[in-house]
């Protein structure tokens, strides 16, 4: 039985490491990360002028979901908000396999489409992680 146990724990320690982690986002969701950060980035404001702003992922705070029948994704994301990062916007946005980024109108809409798919959680960072 001695001899099973590191066997047991080591299977268990692989188990748990191919889980992956949220904390840690792949390829994909990096390029998803990405798109919303470039989206978020340009103000416009009443007058249409466009303001570029020099926001990185750790102005963030990502929560994102991936639907495990397709390479769609949904984003609940806080923003910063004319360049202070402690005044931040939520934003809901819908990436499709096409790599085109819709905004969503309210969180509602956001809830809605992950009950009618298949999504599961893979990417949380910022506000999502306390």
């Amino acid at each position: 039985m001695k001899k099973f146990l590191p066997v047991i724990l080591l299977g268990l320690l692989v188990v748990f490491t191919a889980c992956g982690s949220s904390d840690k986002a792949d390829k994909n969701t990096q390029a998803v990360i990405d798109k919303v950060i470039e989206e978020d980035s340009v103000s416009v404001d009443f007058d249409g002028k466009e303001t570029k702003h020099n926001y990185t992922e750790k102005d963030f705070s990502f929560l994102i979901y991936k639907d495990k029948d397709t390479n769609n994704y949904l984003i609940d994301t806080w923003a910063p908000y004319e360049e202070k990062v402690d005044d931040s916007v939520e934003h809901f946005y819908e990436y499709t396999e096409d790599k085109e980024l819709k905004t969503l109108v309210a969180e509602y809409e956001l809830n809605e489409k992950k009950a009618s798919g298949n999504y599961e959680l893979v990417y949380k960072s910022g506000k999502f992680k306390e």
